[in-house]
């Protein structure tokens, strides 16, 4: 097996670990709500970005600002994140940047743990241009304010493939906040 996956497992597997008996149950905790088994999400905030140089011609530079939008789906331990994040204005480097993404991640009182796939369109004078795949690690905390208002602060570790997570001269670390509402 290569680093890459075994990392991503271990980390799942201490993750596991970490989840007290008492997750199970149905009952409030400090920082989650007291809410049905499942529920969803709209959540909104900003990314700071970072410099990016595993990805070829890739034009986002430090301290560049993303906006984003998200679904979110959570069920017991863990949530699913669906969307997208916008870069209006790259000056001279590009007219706009859009990032698809797909993101799962567990999560245990305020603590969250994950990974998502991204795909980058860049808009430049001569058209759009779409990046290959990449990754990201996603390590954060999780607040709930009342039984609809939530703010995630998380640290994205960006990476092109698996078997290069180690390798953080091509790696790159992003930072977001975001509010989210139940409905």
């Amino acid at each position: 097996m290569k680093r890459g996956p075994i990392l991503m497992v271990t980390a799942l597997f201490l993750t596991a670990l970490s989840i007290p008996a008492w997750a199970f149950d149905k009952t409030t905790r400090m920082g989650e709500p007291k809410a049905a088994p499942s529920s969803s999400r709209i959540s909104m905030g900003v990314r700071l970005m970072d410099e990016f140089p595993g990805l070829k011609d890739f034009p986002v530079e430090k301290d560049d600002l993303a906006y984003e939008l998200f679904y979110e789906y959570h069920e017991g331990i863990g949530l699913w994140q669906i969307g997208a994040a916008y870069i209006p204005d790259g000056d001279e480097r590009f007219d706009y940047l859009v990032t698809p993404q797909v993101n799962l991640i567990f999560k245990d009182r305020i603590y969250r743990l994950g990974s998502g796939v991204l795909k980058s369109c860049v808009a430049t004078e001569d058209g759009e241009d779409w990046t290959d795949l990449y990754w990201q690690v996603i390590a954060g905390l999780g607040f709930t304010f009342g039984d609809f208002i939530g703010l995630d602060i998380s640290a994205h570790y960006v990476f092109k493939k698996w078997k290069d997570i180690a390798d953080t001269d091509m790696a790159a670390v992003d930072y977001s906040a975001r509010l989210s509402f139940s409905f």
